[in-house]
């Protein structure tokens, strides 16, 4: 069977509010993992493990924690995070406190919640309801986050 290594299949991008040029106001780390399940005294326990490589049906979860270091609150933000090559979306995973999420079908030119995105269907050439594998593109938008907050947000995969 073959096996995909996870190196570049993510690509995240965040507008700022302005700064002052000596803070750097987000920090942003993000990984990718696969949950396995371990035999611990005798008991199966299911843990995250770094996605290193994945087979295809292999469902990765992607985090990402970011905190707000400077002296000041951020306000509107907008990080996105493209669905990566050689997987599907899995529909209704995206998730953030406090954030509100937005879905791309064209590659990050525009958002929409995914109910409100149509596509047209190659055999008809008709428009159609777009569904969770047509995503593209994931975009959440936070309002503010204080100053020393952080928080996380995260999807799910699946490897095809």
């Amino acid at each position: 069977m073959y096996r995909y290594l996870i190196v570049t299949l993510l690509f995240l991008a965040f507008a700022l509010p302005a700064f002052a040029a000596d803070e750097q106001p987000i920090t942003l780390t993000v990984k990718a993992e696969k949950e396995i399940v371990v035999m611990e005294n005798g008991t199966p326990v299911t843990k995250r493990v770094p996605a290193e490589a994945a087979e295809p049906g292999t469902e990765l979860i992607y985090t990402l924690n970011y905190a707000n270091t400077a002296s000041a609150p951020a306000t509107n933000l907008a990080f996105k995070n493209k669905v990566p090559d050689l997987t599907v979306y899995i529909d209704g995973s995206a998730t953030g406190d406090g954030a509100s999420i937005d879905f791309s079908i064209d590659g990050g030119a525009t958002f929409a919640p995914l109910v409100d995105l149509k596509i047209t269907d190659a055999g008809t050439g008709k428009p159609r309801p777009a569904t969770a594998a047509d995503i593209t593109t994931i975009r959440w938008n936070l309002k503010t986050i204080p100053a020393g907050s952080k928080g996380e947000l995260g999807f799910k995969v699946r490897v095809k």
